[in-house]
């Protein structure tokens, strides 16, 4: 069933609201267009589009099929369905719309690049590998293509009839080229980190921060000195601003001391303000500055993100930077936290700090935070060991009813800053986390830690099968979901190894005497 198709003024009034961000006012304009039209199949996908972004996925999905239904087969809706479908967790769904759309389309990019998050999520690496080096072999003789045909055109303007606009056109095909070649180099780049092949990944890896990608993960800085690409760093100053999460910042000052050997004679660090007294520990940093707020620092030489210094220090697993520890607990603070600690005893053998969930603007959050505290009910049945939250931020009041019979003391709401949590962590025997920055804290302190992570999603520094993290050797253990996902396995993992922590009770029976 096809569409009569609405008057364009009218579709693109709607869309102008949609790209401009009055999504309210969009969303009602697309469906007035849908009462005037209904089934008209553009329409629907656009307004799947914002229901997608609003979060209300079962309405998006509900769209993307009306509008399957009013015109079949079309790539960029099968696209958008399996990217959907993707985020939803139902990964055949997702694939089967994904091919789909490739079958129509077979030079479909974008829709290859969905395809091969898809493929890496499900673990089928290689497949996935080869959707983005697809997109990356295609898309740079295109590129180069469209600039030939600029030069000449700009050499000769008598190639069009309309120079000037035909240039615009052009430059308008390469910027879209260009950037889904970006998107496929990041999305490779986490790949190969994942698969540890650290070499290839770190220069793919740079693409993070390109201006020509759709997306880009972060921009750089507006600052009066260049971004250092490697040049000798003897007797020069180096800032290096902050990115990404906290975690981030916390796993790369590992690489401070670094610059400083290799002929650093100043390391500024910019960076999130709740870090400043904890990364002011890390050897060689000479000035820790907080990113809020006006920057009132000395001239510097260049300045560097910190998950670039891999790259020019040429990073792999063999001379990953992996020295324990490289942060220290403030003494005063760690006095101060003594004072509000359990005691041990005769009953408390153990004190474990628990996290159960991240930030919830976190891209992978739905599956690296746990939905409930309540999944960490069987920690109850552990005999020994005083339980300590260090949940920070949203779902920190949690804390303050915890499943029954777990007996939880609830910290969060008293800590300040990373600083405090390092001052807690170093008194603690061991601290159980979703993949979060207190894992970062505890394993920069050389603290036991144990990291429960996700099948879908699993961020690229743990590694695929690893059940030790290789950047915190001796300290981090990770547990992992199965390839079905949820945390119930995980939690009875947790609890048996715990349980092996503990001291063994003694059989009954009478005391023996004196041999």
């Amino acid at each position: 069933m096809t569409t009569e198709p609405i008057p364009d003024a009218t579709f693109e009034a709607a869309l102008a609201l949609h790209r401009s961000g009055q999504t309210d006012a969009a969303e009602a304009a697309y469906r007035v267009l849908l009462a005037e039209t209904p089934g008209h199949a553009d329409a629907l996908n656009n307004l799947a589009l914002l229901l997608k972004q609003r979060g209300d996925y079962a309405a998006a999905e509900e769209a993307y099929h009306e509008s399957l239904v009013a015109r079949p087969q079309v790539p960029e809706v099968l696209s958008n369905l399996g990217v959907l479908m993707l985020e939803r967790g139902r990964l055949k769904e997702s694939e089967t719309a994904l091919r789909e759309a490739l079958k129509q389309r077979p030079d479909y990019l974008e829709a290859w690049n969905n395809l091969g998050n898809l493929l890496q999520g499900m673990r089928r690496h290689d497949e996935a590998i080869d959707a983005y080096r697809r997109i990356i072999n295609a898309t740079q003789p295109r590129l180069n293509a469209i600039g030939e045909r600029i030069q000449a055109v700009l050499a000769n303007p008598t190639l069009a009839s309309d120079p000037p606009a035909e240039v615009g056109r052009l430059q308008s095909m390469g910027r879209t080229a260009r950037a889904t070649l970006l998107e496929a180099c990041w999305n490779l780049s986490l790949l190969l980190l994942l698969k540890e092949d650290y070499a290839a990944g770190w220069p793919l890896h740079e693409s993070r921060y390109d201006p020509g990608r759709v997306r880009p993960v972060l921009l750089p800085p507006k600052l009066p000195m260049p971004m250092w690409r490697g040049e000798p760093l003897a007797g020069k100053s180096i800032l290096i601003w902050f990115e990404q999460g906290m975690g981030d910042e916390i796993q790369f000052a590992r690489y401070i001391p670094w610059l400083k050997e290799i002929g650093a004679s100043a390391v500024t660090l910019v960076c999130k303000a709740p870090l400043v007294p904890l990364l002011k520990t890390v050897a060689g940093v000479d000035a820790v500055l907080a990113a809020e707020g006006k920057l009132v620092m000395a001239a510097q030489d260049y300045w560097s993100f910190p998950l670039s210094l891999p790259l020019h220090h040429k990073t792999t697993l063999e001379n990953l930077p992996a020295s324990l520890p490289y942060v220290a607990a403030d003494p005063e603070k760690t006095a101060f936290w003594a004072e509000k600690l359990p005691k041990r005893g005769k009953k408390t053998k153990l004190l474990v700090g628990l996290v159960w969930a991240g930030s919830a603007s976190h891209r992978n959050d739905y599956h690296r935070s746990l939905a409930s505290l309540d999944l960490l009910a069987p920690l109850a049945a552990l005999e020994g060991i005083a339980w300590v939250s260090l949940q920070k931020g949203e779902r920190e009041d949690e804390a303050k009813n915890p499943p029954p019979g777990l007996v939880l003391m609830p910290l969060g709401g008293l800590i300040q800053d990373f600083s405090d949590s390092a001052a807690i962590i170093s008194q603690l025997d061991l601290v159980i986390t979703v993949d979060t920055a207190v894992a970062h804290v505890a394993g920069a302190l050389g603290k036991p830690c144990w990291v429960l992570l996700p099948w879908l999603g699993t961020d690229w520094r743990w590694g695929l099968d690893r059940e030790t993290s290789a950047w915190y050797p001796n300290a981090i253990r990770l547990f992992r979901q199965g390839e079905t996902g949820g945390w119930p396995l995980v939690i009875e993992a947790v609890v048996r190894a715990a349980k092996r922590l503990l001291p063994k009770k003694r059989a009954p029976g009478k005391r023996g005497g004196k041999a």
